[in-house]
């Protein structure tokens, strides 16, 4: 074997393994969601299809954050944002029929869901867009750095729940 083809691979060797150890140790891997958000508890993709609500409206399920959805007793409750992409979309806490008729990204976190619309007012389905509801760091933690109980991870299932009738 040629001693130039033997010095070269001992060399690669040499650069490439330190390399690639320094690398695992310090690799960072690109961060799920919204990338204006950098302190939120939980980052949670709304994953297709999503339910025609009517007019501009569609809901999505979000069974994990029920326990902080609004309530015809508490209607402003839900601390979640929605993003469309990398955009915030509001105001939060509208109504559902404001949502259905107006659009212009309102949303409600409702139950075990959100009800919601486009920024654009077009169906959000087949555009390609992302959802992503962002729980805020102090939600999730407590206002006094405390963490709340566990948050459990939403469960993948082919099965779509329809909307609550309820309206808040």
């Amino acid at each position: 074997m040629n001693w130039t083809v033997v010095f070269s691979l001992v060399l690669l060797g040499a650069i490439y393994f330190p390399t690639a150890l320094w690398l695992k140790g310090n690799y960072v891997p690109p961060r799920q969601g919204p990338a204006a958000v950098s302190d939120a508890g939980l980052i949670m993709k709304l994953e297709r299809p999503f339910v025609a609500y009517g007019g501009h409206a569609f809901w999505a399920k979000a069974p994990a954050l029920e326990r902080l959805s609004d309530t015809e007793d508490a209607p402003q409750r839900s601390p979640v944002l929605l993003y469309e992409n990398d955009t915030l979309l509001g105001p939060a806490h509208a109504t559902h029929e404001e949502i259905a008729e107006r659009g212009g990204g309102r949303f409600s976190h409702w139950g075990r869901g959100v009800v919601f619309s486009s920024k654009n007012g077009e169906n959000p389905g087949p555009k390609g867009k992302t959802y992503w509801l962002v729980l805020p760091g102090e939600a999730a933690t407590g206002r006094q750095g405390q963490p709340q109980e566990s948050l459990p991870e939403p469960r993948a299932s082919g099965h779509q729940p329809l909307p609550s009738d309820r309206r808040p």
